[in-house]
């Protein structure tokens, strides 16, 4: 962990309690990111940045307030803190919203390497390599004739790190890292034109795949395109794409989050330990496989993570909560999330 983010959020944790705060939680997180961009054999785009945001939570007689800023100077810190008492004094009361406790947090002696961080990304800080990745795919996309034109290709690193401290003391972080190639072809057909493309992130620079393969895979996926036809009107099976797939995903879980259902909005709220997708389906989340961007030593709130089965051979067999949602649900969030 960063030393000097500790600090600053040590700061910004003793700056609130000057100002009357008591419960506090502060949030750094840092990011550094190269993207390139290329197509027909120059680069369109490059650019490397940083930035850091520091978030600040304060819970005074519980009434809340969330504020952020990206400067680290003393004044920024104490108009910060200011700020968010002032904005939390004048909220509405929510006795739902708490800090963890001592013994809920994620013991930091216990947390596992997650392999979520390539420790070589200083060595990846320079352009240059991810412009050749770039013209690299871009240029293996149009080696079929039928290829007439690209979208271009692109390449990049990010890394980031995520401090997390409270008032009643947790205090950890975790890095992480990722990689990506992408490439978008165009193929032609007398006047028809189809349009795909191939994107590839890993953690590690090392498992990621080959520029070329990246531009030929988008290729190809164009050229299948070719010759297309809408169907006619009638029942079909329907097969989903991987890469569409999660979207489906990205329904349910939105169906099934603790504050949908803590407001009753839900088209699930009333399925409950129900069958509600076919039974050979599972929806599971694990957040300890290795070298996956979803990874994570510890949640948002300081608590461990832990393997969790939201839907079980197609039945619903938990909500998606965090500490406040869990307390409106009546609910223990360690035991169900």
């Amino acid at each position: 962990m960063n030393t000097q983010y500790l600090n600053l959020a040590d700061k910004v944790i003793e700056l609130a309690k000057k100002f009357g705060s008591v419960n506090t939680e502060v949030v750094i997180s840092n990011i550094s990111d190269t993207t390139v961009e290329a197509r027909k054999d120059s680069i369109e785009f490059s650019n490397v940045s940083d930035s850091t945001l520091i978030s600040l939570r304060v819970i005074d007689n519980n009434k809340t307030a969330i504020v952020s800023t990206t400067s680290k100077d003393e004044m920024s810190l104490r108009k910060l803190v200011i700020k968010a008492i002032e904005i939390a004094k004048n909220s509405l009361e929510n006795p739902f919203d708490i800090l963890a406790k001592k013994n809920q947090f994620a013991d930091n002696l216990k947390t596992k390497n997650l392999e979520i961080f390539d420790d070589k990304t200083d060595d990846f800080r320079n352009a240059l390599m991810f412009e050749e990745f770039a013209t690299t795919a871009d240029k293996a996309s149009r080696q079929n004739a039928k290829i007439s034109n690209t979208d271009g290709s692109s390449a990049g690193c990010s890394t980031s790190e995520f401090i997390l401290c409270t008032s009643n003391g947790f205090k950890n972080g975790y890095k992480r890292s990722s990689f990506y190639i992408s490439s978008s072809a165009i193929a032609s057909d007398n006047s028809k034109m189809e349009r795909e493309y191939a994107f590839e992130q890993r953690t590690f620079l090392k498992d990621l795949p080959n520029p070329e393969k990246i531009g030929k895979l988008a290729a190809e996926r164009a050229l299948h395109m070719i010759g297309a036809t809408k169907p006619s009107t009638g029942n079909y099976p329907v097969i989903f794409n991987e890469r569409i797939s999660s979207s489906i995903i990205g329904h349910i879980l939105n169906a099934i989050n603790g504050e949908t259902i803590s407001r009753g909005s839900s088209w699930l709220l009333n399925n409950f330990d129900e069958n509600i997708i076919p039974e050979n389906y599972s929806l599971i989340e694990d957040p300890h496989i290795l070298r996956l961007s979803g990874s994570r030593p510890f949640d948002a709130e300081g608590l461990p993570t832990r393997k969790n089965k939201f839907i079980e051979n197609g039945i619903l067999k938990s909500w998606v909560m965090d500490l406040k949602t869990s307390l409106q649900l009546g609910l223990n969030q360690l035991q169900t999330h």
